[in-house]
């Protein structure tokens, strides 16, 4: 049975309105939200669907950390907006690389409902916010482990275990992502069947690497075989929500830069592809600079999205390290 089939978002938000309510009935939390009929029965029996706005409020009234949750996965703006459509919006800015064609037909939504989404113009349901992170990203468990932080259905349980692995895997294998996206790229698209020589020809990995990769993905559903070669299943793993999993991950890349520079003269083959400064700066600035990097980010992750159909000639990757020297202090060598 496919992914698809075995999840239901809407079963998911019913049981997550079980799992909010507690022991209180549905007519008491109706009232706590300020109605004055049983608006919450409506929603649990799918009676009436629970927008992404009505969930903000819901956090509101019950002291759910909804508001950081939403920083975590979309960035500080979608925090500020009850509009579920900023939401979506930035999670798309965010992420980038989405193939807006294919997530149309998956979701079973119109272009211009599309449309709208991505350029927030409306409010969304959270059970298309549940189906979405659920089919394009890893995040749902952190979503969920926010909302229900005590899951019991043995379903969803097993569901967000297997999600969770998948994180796992990304922080445990970070090469994964090079592999994912050297899928995608015209120079695979040209061979005419799979090769675990050329992708690793293609990136520099080893053999090892390629078929325990290859393997592992397969595994987890993250690509599928089409003919004799492999596709992406358009999994978009996020580790933001698991500091040391996004360490390990950054770890692993900051190592592979510090490779480029092990050239006879110190300097990366390719001249080119690193910026540094070290500065005294204020407070004020500081805050300036993280907004700064911040936009970057999202100006970058927008134009990925802009990139979605062009073919791709090359995995690029990316690092940045913006770090208070102070982390150093008191770790003099004697």
């Amino acid at each position: 049975m496919g992914k698809e089939e075995r999840f239901n978002g809407q079963a998911l938000v019913r049981y997550v309105l079980c799992e909010i309510r507690g022991r209180a009935t549905q007519k008491e939390m109706s009232t706590r939200l300020g109605y004055r009929f049983n608006q919450w029965h409506k929603w649990e029996s799918g009676q009436k669907v629970l927008m992404w706005a009505d969930l903000v409020r819901i956090a509101e009234v019950t002291g759910l950390p909804l508001t950081d949750a939403v920083h975590v996965l979309a960035g500080p703006a979608a925090a500020e907006n009850e509009n579920g459509g900023f939401f979506m919006r930035d999670i798309f800015r965010k992420f980038g690389g989405y193939n807006l064609s294919q997530v149309q037909k998956k979701m079973r939504i119109s272009k211009t409902t599309m449309h709208r989404l991505v350029t927030a113009q409306q409010d969304v349901p959270v059970t298309f916010v549940f189906e979405f992170l659920m089919g394009f990203s890893s995040m749902l468990p952190y979503l969920i482990g926010v909302l229900a932080p005590q899951i019991q259905d043995p379903t969803f349980k097993k569901e967000i275990a297997r999600m969770r692995s998948q994180l796992r895997l990304e922080s445990e294998f970070p090469w994964l992502s090079a592999i994912e996206a050297y899928l995608e790229t015209e120079e695979y698209g040209q061979l005419k069947r799979h090769s675990d020589r050329a992708v690793a020809m293609g990136l520099g990995l080893s053999m090892a690497e390629v078929r325990q990769g290859m393997s592992l993905l397969l595994e987890n559903k993250t690509i599928e075989r089409l003919g004799d070669k492999y596709i992406l299943s358009l999994k978009r793993v996020d580790l933001e929500a698991d500091i040391a999993g996004s360490a390990k991950f950054a770890r692993y890349w900051t190592e592979k830069a510090l490779q480029r520079y092990s050239t006879a003269d110190g300097v990366p083959s390719s001249r080119r592809g690193w910026s540094s400064r070290v500065f005294p700066v204020s407070e004020t600035a500081r805050d300036e600079l993280r907004k700064l990097t911040q936009s970057f980010i999202g100006e970058m992750a927008n134009s990925l999205l802009q990139d979605g159909k062009r073919e791709k000639s090359r995995v690029q990757v990316f690092l940045m390290h913006f770090f208070d020297h102070q982390e150093f202090k008191n770790r003099v060598e004697p």
